[in-house]
């Protein structure tokens, strides 16, 4: 029996690979001033996760793609996030907000710690799941929340 993780996903031909970052984009990105049940449903969650209160420290966010959970958290905190997918959050406007910006958890440093953890509808598309877990586990204040 295969192993469930780390999942390996295939290396898009760069066509492909140019078509599948303007979609992602695309569906990322702002909605129509009616927003449809998608949007709802992800401010719901973005709602929810924001309520969550937790000790003074910093927030981290693990798979913050356009960085639209980051007016949600209204607390004046730093803010780090954990985005591999660079094309995402380039050119948006809260990237002014975050102090730094890791392409995986590995890079963060070790004497870090978080007050919070946050994930949106994203660990259901991570690799190594289990990893992932554990560090950031490992990366969160003893009286912290995620």
């Amino acid at each position: 029996m295969r192993a469930r993780f780390p999942k390996q996903r295939p290396t898009l031909p760069s066509a492909y690979a140019a078509l599948y970052e303007q979609e992602y984009k695309r569906n990322r990105g702002s909605h129509n001033a009616t927003p449809d049940f998608k949007q709802r449903l992800e401010n719901w969650m973005h709602r929810r996760v924001s309520e969550v209160r937790a000790p003074d420290g910093d927030i981290l966010e693990i798979g913050a793609g356009t960085l639209n959970h980051v007016p949600w958290e209204h607390e004046e905190r730093a803010y780090d996030v954990v985005e591999p997918f660079a094309a995402l959050y380039r050119d948006r406007p809260a990237l002014g907000h975050l102090r730094s910006v890791y392409r995986s958890v590995e890079e963060i440093p070790a004497t870090l710690r978080y007050a919070k953890v946050v994930s949106v509808a994203v660990l259901e598309h991570i690799e190594d799941l289990p990893s992932l877990v554990a560090r950031s586990a490992l990366l969160l204040l003893d009286d912290g929340v995620a």
